[in-house]
């Protein structure tokens, strides 16, 4: 179990750091970046391809970054997470 930890635990700061260098935490809500790190983890660098949804966010606009969200190969590739994800990000 303690390997595992510590796989997730340099998985989840990697996810950090991504999310941190697409869009300054402090400009957005608080749920929008948990949104963000989740979306990270999942996908890596490629939330970096996220221009539009980058755009919207920096607009604090939740409604169309959550478009933007369901606008994409990922949300094609796993509809359920990202269904959820876009709503919790509509709702903000």
């Amino acid at each position: 179990k303690e390997g595992w930890d510590e796989i997730f635990e340099k998985d989840f700061e990697n996810a950090l750091d991504m999310a941190k260098s697409y869009i300054n935490p402090d400009i957005i809500k608080p749920e929008a970046f948990t949104i963000l790190i989740e979306m990270a983890y999942q996908m890596g660098s490629s939330l970096q391809n996220f221009k539009k949804m980058q755009k919207a966010l920096e607009e604090n606009n939740y409604v169309e970054a959550s478009d933007q969200m369901m606008d994409s190969r990922w949300a094609n590739q796993t509809p359920s997470r990202a269904s959820w994800m876009a709503l919790l990000m509509r709702d903000l």
